[in-house]
This record gives structure tokens, C-alpha cells and sequence, in this order.
């Protein structure tokens, strides 16, 4: 085995980026503020060869979750003058690009209309600094290559353990944020009263499945030279009102651990491991969940920053009880294999014995595929733990959607979902987007009753308004899903945010189909692009944040099971695949600001000027009625 890592720093000038927001909480206010104090976000790569020749790219990125088009660019970028035949040539299913999902870094680097309303707009520069970062950490990492070992281990969090520094058991980094959905998915009582629910979802949120993957790799004196560590925990600390780049607590992992072993020696990366659902935000001190405004972030309530630090240093506690065991492994030495493919989620035909019911059996989809994309009500509605969304703003869009019978015609499919955006028919509550120019973007604007109302709806109105919306996607159709093995060990990634729920359900129907134990398949999230939530059917129908999330309906899921099966046929029987790697066109429009019109209407002023003069509004009406 030949192995090379490489850390590279994401050149970011704030004068130039100011005002492009952050991808992840959708909120206005939390975009690039030129004179905050920024952190450098990196790209850190990990190159693996086998004797054969076979290769794979791990390739991490310090972003919330880049689109597809930015691994398009940097598959084109490293293949520049190079035909598929030349032994230097990248082949698409070689390459792995991972985010930390961090949502204090710049957005606006996907395709898709739904993800840049408040970013604003697709930004051309975001995608291409990411792409030609990534492609400078690949090639620096190639040419790295030396003999050398990789190992794998895996290091669960001990709820019993307590860090003398913080006085509380190292579990609390992780907590289940949507308090019905994980109850519904564990079959149990949902009707019960509302403080017994949030006191049996700490309980619960605390299991001892939270984990740390380990990958390895060393040079020839087992000294080690990168390592990969999935963390099973939510990257995101820092609230929604930050304006400064910041990396979270799993950058600061990452710091902490080349800091510890020398920053010349090791590429820490950390990206997320299967589990969308597990925060390190819940308000610790009261021990119940706070809609305020200010709502408080992990142990140290309003000071992001070191919760942040202290969530890094637990799970770096845990990082290093895997590394103690690495000694008891063998060292996993063998031939790289990969299988990946592209496929279009709408019809996606579901395995029968992936067809899920409910936890308790009582309600089971009808049909046998996956939904069109849509997005429901419960995505603006946010999260009791990681902050409210704007519950007003899906409810006017719940009612245009009846009104227009976009709801009607999606129920059969989409089961308990209230569709506010349907992909398919590139329709925002059942309205195309010329007759949104007409409607939305002025239906939706702040008023002196409701100015608060600055949500990805509003702002999905007003581009609409002025053409933002007619030559590109609303939501993702394609998902590009991977299984790469190393030895013994198998890695599966794909482009999705999964519940724990749904975590275990993949990892052990795939363990099962591969015919080996569970701790020899990983799951990682994140990667190759996004297209929102996996849930459990049990989760789905109780439609909390991540069921509204879940854009193809209750059987996701099982798709994606099906789809994991067909990868493990082809990876165990050596079928090769074809035409899994898509060319992607850049998006007809580019930042919405710079569209005809838009900065001269009558309507609307500049995008941060609408925010500032609205939350300034909002603000002081706030201080009027706490003065009185």
C-alpha cells in the first residue's frame, strides 16, 4: 500500500466574499462580515494505492456540504489533457469528496435554487474556489505517495467517563434533536405529557452509539501520517447569528489533533459519520429546551465558542481511546475496490424487502418507489434543540399549497408531508415560478405585524421576482451513491443527512448483503454532494424537522437500501459500471443581485440592506416590550 496526505488552506479574502451567506441554518443574518475575526477553513486529503495500482481519494472539506458541481469541477480539473486510458486519469468512482458540515462557511456552491435563498443566489466564485482548492490538495497528495499501512478502528463515547475539566459525561456532546420523531422511531409513546417526552429524549439521546471511526494510515515505522476521523456528532456549535468563518467543533478537533501529534505530521480530518439527528446544542443548564430568541448552546449557554472547544476536546478523548487500540488490530492490507452510480431518486424502484413499515407495524406506504423531490412544512419549522425555522411562513405556505392543490396531488406519495415545494414540477407552493414573479414576492414581505418573516421562502419570492428561479432546479433529482472497500473494511457514502434511526437500518441491511459484522461497514454522510434528510417510515410520519427534510418521501430509505444492494452485487461480483460519471451544467443565473432589475426595483431593496432595516425594526420592537 502507498499512501499520501496533504492539508491545504482555503484562500478566502472577506473583502472580496462579503455578503455571501453561510450555507446550513438559512438565515439572513448569518452571511461573511468582512471585519469579524475569521478562522482559515482547509482542504485535507488522504491518497491510497494499492499494489495493483487501484487507487481512492478521500478527499474533506471544511463546508457545510459542497454540491455535485463542485466535484464535477474538480473531477475535470484533475483530469485536464488526460484521456481515461492514461494510468495519471481520476476515474469518478475513485474519487471521495467529504464535507465536515460545518454552517459557518460561504454557500452559494450548489445548483439547486431551494439551497441559495438566502445565501443569495448561486454563487459561480464559492464553486470554483472550492474546486480548485481541492484539486491543489489532490495533486500535492499524489505526490506524496510512499509505502506505508492504513488501520481502521472504532471508539464509542463512555457515558459512565467524565472529563475532569467539564464535570459532565462525555455523551452530552450528542442529543437527539427532534424529540417525537426519534420516540416514534423507538416505538414508543408519543401522546405522553410534553416535559416526560423531553425528559425521556435526554435519556435516550445519550445511548452509547455515539461513536469515532478511525482510518489510519502510517509510513513503514508505523508513524502516523493523517488519520480520518468520522465523528458521530453534529458539526454545528456556533449559532445562526455568526458572521465570521468558523470551522466548529470539529475543525477545532482537527486543530487540536495536529497541534497534539505536530501540525507537519498529520492531516486530521473530521467529517460527520451517518447521523443527522445528534447535536451537541442542547441547552444543558435547565435541562428543557428553549424557544427564546437566545436560546442557549450546549454548556456554556451564549458562548458558542467555548462550547465549541469543550464538544472538541471530549470527542478528541474519544479519538484517542480508538487510537490506543489500533495496537490490537490487524492492519488491513489489501486491494482497493470501488462501485459508484448516479441515480435519478424520482421512480426509484424499491426492493420488496426494503419496504419499511412503522415501528409498530400499523401504517405502511402504499407503492413501491421513491417520491418526486418536495420539501415539507416541517423544513421551516427548524428544530426544538438547533433553533426555530419560520413555523409562520410554512403555514401561509401550507395554505397556498391547498389552495392551488399541490398537496392533493403529492399526498398519496409523500404520505404525512404538507408540500411547500415540489421539485418535480418546479413549483413553490403549487406556483410556477412566473406566476411567483406576480404573487410570492410581494405576499411574503415583511410587513409592521410580521417583519420577521426573512425565511427561504421569502426569498425563494423574491428571486422568483425577478427570474432567479426559471432556468434552474428547485431541488436535487440525481444522487451519486459510492461503496469503496479497503481490505477488509467497506465504506459507504452518500449525499444525505441520515437519522441515527436510519443509520442503523442501512448499516445492517448492507453488513447483512456484504455477509460480514456491522464494525466493518461505515456510513458517511456528507459526501459527493447533498440532497437533504434519510429517515425511518416511524420518523417520516411524525414530520419533524428532518421528516420535512427527507425530500423523497417514506421510502428513501428503502431506495437507498436497494440501491446500497446493487452497489454490493457489482463490488463482489466485479461488474463494472458505465456512465455513472455526469457532466453538470453551470446554472443559467448567477447571483440573483446582479439580475436585471433587481437592484433598481421600487420593491425591494439590496438583499442585506432588506435584512438590516428589518431586524433593526424587529429589534427595537422587542426592547419596547421588555421596557414596558
Amino acid at each position: 500500500m502507498r499512501v499520501g496526505v496533504d492539508k491545504t488552506a482555503i484562500d478566502i479574502n472577506p473583502e472580496e466574499m462579503a455578503g455571501v451567506g453561510f450555507m446550513g441554518y438559512g438565515a439572513p443574518e448569518n452571511y461573511l462580515h468582512p471585519e469579524a475575526k475569521h478562522e482559515t477553513p482547509y482542504v485535507r486529503t488522504i491518497a491510497m494505492e494499492d499494489e495493483a495500482g487501484g487507487r481512492h481519494l478521500w478527499v474533506n472539506i471544511e463546508a457545510q456540504g459542497p454540491g455535485n458541481i463542485v466535484r464535477m469541477k474538480l473531477w475535470h480539473l484533475l483530469n485536464e489533457g488526460l484521456e481515461p486510458s492514461d494510468p495519471a486519469y481520476i476515474h469518478h468512482e475513485q474519487l471521495t469528496v467529504i464535507a465536515n458540515h460545518t454552517h459557518s462557511m460561504l454557500g452559494g456552491d450548489r445548483e439547486h435554487s431551494i439551497y441559495n435563498a438566502t445565501v443569495p443566489g448561486y454563487q459561480p466564485r464559492v464553486a470554483d474556489l472550492y474546486a480548485r482548492t481541492m484539486a491543489e490538495s489532490v495533486r500535492k497528495a499524489l505526490g506524496k505517495l510512499q509505502p506505508g499501512v492504513v488501520q481502521w478502528e472504532r471508539a464509542y463515547f463512555n457515558d459512565d467517563a467524565k472529563d475532569e475539566r467539564v464535570s459532565k459525561p462525555t455523551a452530552d456532546t450528542g442529543g437527539n434533536r427532534s424529540i417525537l420523531a426519534y420516540l416514534a422511531a423507538e416505538g414508543l409513546d408519543i401522546d405522553s405529557h410534553w416535559v416526560i417526552r423531553q425528559k425521556r429524549m435526554q435519556d435516550a439521546g445519550n445511548y452509547k452509539r455515539h461513536a469515532v471511526e478511525l482510518m489510519v494510515v502510517k509510513d513503514l515505522k508505523h508513524e502516523i501520517l493523517g488519520m480520518m476521523n468520522w465523528i458521530d456528532v453534529h458539526a454545528t456549535s456556533v449559532r445562526n447569528t455568526n458572521q465570521a468563518i468558523d470551522t466548529d467543533n470539529k475543525g477545532e478537533l482537527s486543530r487540536m489533533a495536529e497541534e497534539d501529534h505536530g501540525l507537519a505530521a498529520v492531516v486530521a480530518s473530521n467529517p460527520g459519520m451517518g447521523t443527522g439527528d445528534v447535536s451537541p446544542n442542547r441547552a444543558q443548564t435547565t435541562g428543557l429546551i428553549s424557544y427564546h430568541p437566545d436560546w442557549e448552546r450546549g454548556m456554556f449557554e451564549k458562548d458558542d465558542f467555548k462550547s465549541k472547544r469543550r464538544n472538541a476536546r471530549e470527542q478528541l478523548e474519544t479519538l484517542y481511546h480508538g487510537l490506543k487500540q489500533l495496537k490490537y488490530k490487524n492492519v488491513d492490507e489489501g486491494k482497493i475496490k470501488q462501485r459508484s452510480v448516479t441515480v435519478r431518486m424520482d421512480g426509484l424502484w424499491v426492493r420488496p424487502e426494503y419496504r419499511l413499515t412503522t415501528a409498530d407495524g400499523r401504517y405502511v406506504y402504499e407503492g413501491e418507489r421513491v417520491s418526486g423531490p418536495a420539501l415539507g412544512r416541517a423544513f421551516t419549522d427548524g428544530t426544538p434543540v438547533d433553533g426555530r425555522g419560520e413555523p409562520l411562513a410554512g403555514k401561509a405556505l401550507v395554505m397556498l399549497s391547498h389552495l392551488t392543490g399541490v398537496d392533493k396531488d403529492m399526498k398519496a406519495e409523500h404520505g404525512s408531508k404538507q408540500i411547500v415545494v415540489d421539485g418535480r414540477n418546479q413549483q413553490l407552493a403549487g406556483l410556477r415560478a412566473k406566476t411567483l414573479k406576480n404573487t410570492l414576492g410581494v405576499l411574503l414581505s415583511p410587513t409592521p405585524d410580521e417583519p420577521y418573516t426573512h425565511d427561504v421562502a421569502r426569498e425563494l419570492g423574491y428571486m422568483s421576482y425577478f427570474g432567479g428561479l426559471e432556468e434552474t432546479e428547485y431541488l436535487p433529482q440525481e444522487a451519486t451513491l459510492q461503496l469503496v472497500q479497503v481490505g477488509e473494511q467497506y465504506v459507504l457514502t452518500l449525499p444525505f443527512e441520515l437519522t441515527t434511526q436510519a443509520g442503523r437500518v442501512l448499516l445492517e441491511q448492507t453488513a447483512k448483503k456484504l455477509g460480514v459484522e456491522d464494525d466493518r461497514v461505515l456510513i458517511v454522510p456528507y459526501a459527493n454532494g447533498y440532497n437533504g434528510y434519510v429517515t425511518t417510515p416511524s420518523e417520516y410520519e411524525v414530520q419533524q424537522y428532518e421528516g420535512g427534510h427527507t425530500l423523497y418521501g417514506p421510502n428513501t430509505l428503502g431506495g437507498i437500501c436497494t440501491v446500497m444492494a446493487g452497489l454490493v452485487d457489482r463490488l463482489q461480483n466485479d461488474f463494472s459500471l458505465t456512465g455513472v460519471a455526469k457532466d453538470i451544467s453551470e446554472p443559467k443565473y448567477a447571483d440573483p443581485m446582479k439580475l436585471k432589475n433587481f437592484n433598481n426595483s421600487r420593491y425591494v431593496q439590496s438583499y442585506l440592506q432588506r435584512w438590516e432595516a428589518n431586524r433593526k425594526w424587529w429589534r427595537e420592537q422587542r426592547e419596547k416590550k421588555m421596557g414596558g
